[in-house]
């Protein structure tokens, strides 16, 4: 649980995942209800893909599964924007 007395929603980021491609209403009613709330949203969003599902049962990442998916190019463009958060913050 969140105590609402010490919470600073500057320092805190809501990622989007398992986003349902075929799900853009929901996803639409979501991230407007986060921006209403004044969080912070991730524009990155991660897909529910089968490829996070295989890699997590093979122990791996999907990166080392399939540099050239989507699942890999989600996870490139999340880390890149959490960097630049940091180099913002910093």
């Amino acid at each position: 649980m969140i105590n609402q007395s010490s919470f600073n929603a500057k320092n805190h980021y809501i990622l989007l995942n398992n986003v349902q491609s075929r799900s853009i209403k929901d996803v639409e009613d979501m991230t407007d209800s986060i921006k209403g709330a004044k969080l912070n949203l991730l524009h990155t969003r991660i897909g529910l893909r089968k490829l996070f599902m295989d890699a997590y049962a093979e122990g791996k990442s999907v990166i080392e599964l399939n540099k050239s998916s989507l699942a890999a190019d989600e996870l490139r463009v999340l880390v890149k924007e959490l960097k630049d958060i940091i180099k913002r913050k910093a």
